[in-house]
């Protein structure tokens, strides 16, 4: 399977010719799952993080094959032109950050970072394929795993991905790929656990621009043959490199029992960071899995011996490396001469270079107490070296940080989980701080909480910039500070008569943010100085069953100062699809619409050169788009076929993803997914 899948994906990408010239990189994708431990699926593989050895279950739904694009799999509204393409929130969530940033985020959601690497506990060796392709062979998006227990002390694996994709329009290819590769060790007492990931991430963007006038779209010369519509420039591309080396290992004094499984997910769907996916508010996680009806026991529940924390001391090094390169050979473009403005600063080509190189070591203790580890509390100290290039400017700064984690749980009815860290070195007065709780009242429902509150210095592309070696900007800007509170609802569920049944849940979101930097109309960034900017929602989901048909929904109303952060007032996801047996009950087929939509606004636009969004005034966007798909799942096998933008044809348009970037018209896409055992 090895041998087939690496024969995939390198004729998939031969396909696509090398149009990118010099190497240049970056990816991140979180696809962290957080399925609860008790929930029957038809796989008995389990796995765990590196830093939360609960052992949780492979669960492969019909919605996380049909909704193949990283961006769409996010508990809250992004927006983007197409998969690859650099993604923007349409819906406020904080960003925690930790040490010096970058301040390159708009791929985040494609990356695998170390964090988010998996590591496996299995009896079989496990294989997992899926391919993902659209209707020409320039779109493509292939994953593959596969991971096997060497021994009851020894585990390894490794995870891949790669998108391909040409983009509607001339000059918007992508190529993104991700490796993640684990292995752990135990010691047969169980003292020492040792945990080894590499995550590596390249994103290569063509960049255009966005097209010359948007009265090409509806111009008859240029219906179906989008590609040949005039862009602005056509010799721009960014890469970026995102890649991470750690080991980590966990010293056990007083060594803890196997504890038994826990159904606490390990991202909590509180206030949390993009690149974080949260817990559904289906009405059953895995309602489509065949194994519904078997016990938990008979899919190997505990045929493997599980790693756990007592009372002990950790240590991690962890080497960081992100390149950011944006480049481009014609300053001046024909369509455009004074398309760049105050970046265009050398008439022979631009470039924007910028290597950050970070050498980390972290030491800790953690005391887990308890029955089921009611009570843990991590201490850290983190030390770090860090190396920046950027052209024509280098230093070399130290990273201090002081950091604790607290995690208690009380008669299986209160959950409070508690996190704070402050920095000592680079950065120095940098700190967050935030707790999450949760309060079961039983056939009352649920009550959660969440309280943020962050001070940030301003990241590396906001403080300085340079552009083929001449500086740009150079900022002394003030810290931010960030405020976020959330309170949540969920009811119990529902049961109307013998077929409905309701899982409704909603609260209120608040953001208050002081020192605020943003980006105006001419792409440099601005501080708001002594000004507080207040980002208000209330949130509902709803999801309905009636026998075999299924309607989820959420729905988000922001309130905001649309002079500095332009989102949508409304903005709301529904899905409708009918779900049955297939094949008599051998298998699951989904028949069924998804639907999002945001109210209209004034949408940032997007500048390549620097990576970032910006203000713009010239234009409002609205984008409604229906997907109309089938899905099927029979025993690990399962695929979808999904016509996008259904509707697109019939409104006589393209919509703008933002100024000038349409969003793609009417596709066709298809893929499948199979796992193997042994």
């Amino acid at each position: 399977m090895l041998c087939i899948f690496f024969f995939l994906t390198k004729n998939t990408y031969t396909q696509v010719p090398d149009v990118f010239g010099q190497p240049g990189n970056r990816n991140t994708s979180s696809q962290r799952d957080t399925s609860i431990y008790e929930t029957p699926d038809t796989s008995a593989v389990l796995y765990f993080y590196n830093d939360d050895l609960k052992h949780r279950r492979i669960t492969d739904t019909l919605e996380a094959i049909q909704i193949y694009n990283p961006v769409y799999r996010q508990e809250y509204g992004y927006y983007q032109a197409d998969i690859g393409s650099p993604h923007r929130q349409s819906v406020y969530q904080p960003l925690e950050r930790e040490g010096i940033d970058l301040g390159f985020h708009h791929y985040d959601l494609y990356l695998k970072t170390a964090r988010d690497i998996r590591f496996f506990n299995t009896n079989h060796p496990y294989s997992q394929f899926s391919y993902t392709a659209g209707t020409t062979q320039d779109e493509g998006y292939v994953n593959g795993l596969f991971a096997q227990n060497i021994n009851n002390n020894i585990s390894a694996a490794i995870d891949f991905s790669r998108i391909i994709h040409r983009g509607g329009y001339d000059s918007q290819r992508v190529r993104h790929t991700n490796l993640g590769l684990s292995a752990w060790y135990r010691s047969s007492n169980d003292r020492y656990y040792g945990f080894f990931t590499w995550a590596g991430n390249s994103i290569k963007q063509q960049n255009n621009g966005g097209i010359q006038s948007v009265a090409h779209l509806v111009d008859t010369l240029y219906i179906g043959r989008r590609s040949l519509i005039p862009v602005n420039i056509e010799t721009a591309q960014s890469e970026y490199n995102h890649d991470e080396l750690t080991y980590t290992q966990y010293f056990n004094i007083f060594r803890k029992r196997n504890s038994p499984p826990s159904v606490v997910g390990r991202d909590s769907s509180l206030v949390r960071s993009p690149q974080s996916t949260v817990d559904s508010d289906s009405l059953a996680i895995a309602r489509d899995s065949l194994a519904v009806n078997r016990p938990p026991s008979s899919v190997g529940r505990d045929s493997v011996r599980r790693l756990s924390l007592g009372t002990g001391l950790s240590h991690r090094f962890r080497y960081k490396r992100e390149l950011l390169k944006s480049f481009d050979t014609q300053p001046s473009p024909f369509a455009n001469p004074d398309f760049y403005g105050i970046f265009r600063t050398n008439e022979r080509g631009l470039r924007h270079f910028v290597r950050i190189n970070k050498f980390e070591n972290r030491f800790g203790a953690f005391l887990y107490l308890g029955k089921n580890d009611a009570f843990r509390f991590e201490p850290a100290l983190t030390h770090a070296f860090v190396q920046i290039n950027q052209e024509p400017h280098d230093s070399l700064l130290q990273e201090l940080r002081v950091s604790g984690k607290l995690s208690t749980s009380i008669a299986n009815i209160f959950d409070l989980n508690a996190y704070a860290h402050y920095e000592l070195g680079a950065n120095l007065g940098d700190y967050l701080l935030k707790g999450e709780a949760k309060l079961k009242l039983g056939s009352l429902g649920t009550l959660e909480g969440a309280l943020l509150q962050h001070q940030y210095a301003p990241d590396l592309i906001q403080y300085r910039v340079f552009i083929s070696q001449q500086l740009i900007w150079e900022n002394d800007f003030k810290k931010t500070n960030e405020t976020n509170f959330m309170v949540k609802y969920r009811l119990p569920k529902l049961n109307v008569g013998k077929k409905l049944t309701a899982d409704i849940s909603g609260g209120i979101q608040n953001h208050l943010l002081s020192n605020l930097i943003y980006y105006d109309t001419s792409a440099v960034p601005i501080q708001a100085e002594n000004e507080l900017k207040n980002i208000a929602q209330v949130f509902v989901n709803g999801n309905f069953r009636w026998g075999r048909l299924h309607a989820e929904n959420k729905l988000v109303v922001q309130q905001t100062d649309m002079m500095y952060l332009r989102l949508p007032r409304f903005w709301s996801q529904h899905s409708l699809f009918y779900q049955g047996p297939l094949f008599k009950s051998d298998g699951i087929v989904r028949i069924g619409a998804d639907l999002r939509y945001y109210s209209s606004f004034q949408t940032d636009n997007w500048w390549a050169l620097t990576g970032q969004f910006h203000l713009q005034d010239d234009r409002f966007i609205s984008q409604p788009i229906t997907d109309v798909f089938v899905s099927v799942k029979v025993n690990r096998f399962r695929a979808f076929a999904k016509v996008g933008n259904v509707f697109q044809p019939f409104a006589f348009n393209t919509r703008l993803i933002a100024p000038n970037y349409p969003t793609r018209d009417i596709f066709f896409r298809f893929g499948l997914t199979w796992a193997f055992m042994d």
